[in-house]
């Protein structure tokens, strides 16, 4: 990725004290009786640029902090969620690294009606045909850069809709729960789109503020996708 130096504030310190290092030596060479004074500015240059990096640092770890504990409510939180939902979801296979872009998934069951009725537990349900990822999301270790949560529907969950052409729909369907999930949460820092991944939502939280009352929030997100495909299946 190209860095942006117009807005990196490291670049900024050491350019404007360069410039100002060599005004104090341009000075120096001018007015060579002045040398104390220049010592002293000289100084106070090399203090206030210690004094950024070292906050800087400090700024940065701080940062790091609390999104890992941002992280950490997440994962609690969404494994709360897929628990009270466990009979249409399944949330069992979380930690394991699947496909070529390394990702976890939630899965939820096609049949729906054993969400109300509780006949199984959707860990109990067979996949594939009866079962698929809703839900896919970076590795633990990746959270922190890698902000964007995906939710993806498929044909298996409209089966019952036998006036659903669902691929000549499909994308369709993708960009108006991409909407609504801009429409309630946009507010908070999330943006939806239609992914160019097939049959997923991208949902990016990196501008939300790394709060738990936030991390809450975002459970609401997946709560609120959840819905809208029951409500459109």
């Amino acid at each position: 990725m190209k860095k942006n130096f117009i807005k990196d504030e490291t670049f900024w310190t050491v350019f404007l004290g360069t410039i100002g290092c060599f005004a104090l030596l341009w000075n120096l060479l001018n007015n060579p009786s002045d040398w104390p004074n220049i010592i002293v500015n000289f100084a106070q240059i090399g203090v206030a640029v210690i004094v950024f990096f070292i906050a800087n640092n400090i700024f940065k770890d701080l940062m790091k902090k609390k999104s890992y504990g941002f992280n950490e409510k997440f994962e609690q939180f969404l494994l709360e969620w897929a628990e009270q939902n466990k009979y249409l979801i399944d949330a069992t296979n979380i930690n394991e690294e699947k496909g070529k872009d390394g990702k976890r998934t939630i899965d939820m069951i096609v049949n729906h009606e054993n969400f109300v009725k509780g006949t199984l537990l959707a860990s109990e349900v067979s996949a594939p045909k009866n079962k698929g990822a809703f839900l896919y999301l970076p590795l633990k270790k990746d959270l922190s850069t890698s902000q964007v949560m995906q939710f993806k529907i498929n044909k298996g969950m409209f089966s019952r809709r036998a006036d659903l052409d669902y691929e000549t729909e499909k994308n369709s369907i993708l960009e108006n729960i991409a909407n609504r999930i801009n429409f309630e949460f946009s507010s908070i820092g999330i943006r939806a789109k239609k992914s160019s991944d097939a049959e997923k939502i991208d949902v990016d939280f990196s501008k939300l503020e790394k709060t738990d009352e936030n991390a809450k929030r975002l459970i609401d997100v997946v709560e609120f996708v959840k819905t809208t495909f029951l409500a459109i299946a």
